[in-house]
């Protein structure tokens, strides 16, 4: 039965991925929005905590932005991890445990190693994200970088200052 479920699964898991990111700003719209997003109803307000205005507050724009883009790519960057460690042969492992039994020694000597190519793709991948965060920001934010600028990202930036400054 897990195997049938594998498909589904490995959709959901790469939807947020494949979510364009103004889309995905506008749920995420739904999320935050003051005391009424599903972030204050679900989790602040039940603990007890007073309600955050995530859109709002400079000390917490940032935050939303990074919730929003963590979100968003653990599910590639698990799908990259989890084909990585497909293609591991078997016989490494086998050579390793006859040096060692221990889960720690194994991921270190074999996991580990076999991996860089994938989790420094992985990391290169993000980062050029990163630069090209804008339009999940921009939508997220109204086209600006929010409350006092606290939210204001590299590209979002750049276009303020070309075309809302006219500073080319």
């Amino acid at each position: 039965s897990w195997h049938r479920l594998r498909p589904i699964l490995t959709f959901l898991l790469l939807l947020p991925g494949l979510t364009p990111p103004a889309v995905l700003a506008l749920l995420f719209l739904l999320v935050f929005h003051g005391r009424e997003g599903l972030l204050n109803q679900l989790i602040v307000l039940p603990l007890g905590m007073k309600a955050v205005n995530w859109l709002k507050d400079p000390n917490f724009i940032l935050s939303a932005l990074i919730l929003q883009t963590v979100w968003r790519w653990t599910g590639f960057i698990t799908l990259f991890i989890l084909v990585g460690m497909e293609g591991i042969p078997s016989v490494l492992y086998d050579a390793a445990r006859m040096t060692t039994s221990s889960p720690w020694n194994l991921f270190r000597a074999v996991t580990l190693p076999s991996l860089k190519p994938v989790l420094l793709f992985s990391g290169v991948y993000l980062l050029v994200d990163a630069f090209s965060l804008f339009s999940g920001a921009y939508v997220l934010l109204g086209g600006s970088g929010g409350t006092a600028d606290a939210g204001l990202v590299l590209v979002s930036y750049t276009y303020q200052q070309a075309f809302a400054f006219g500073k080319f």
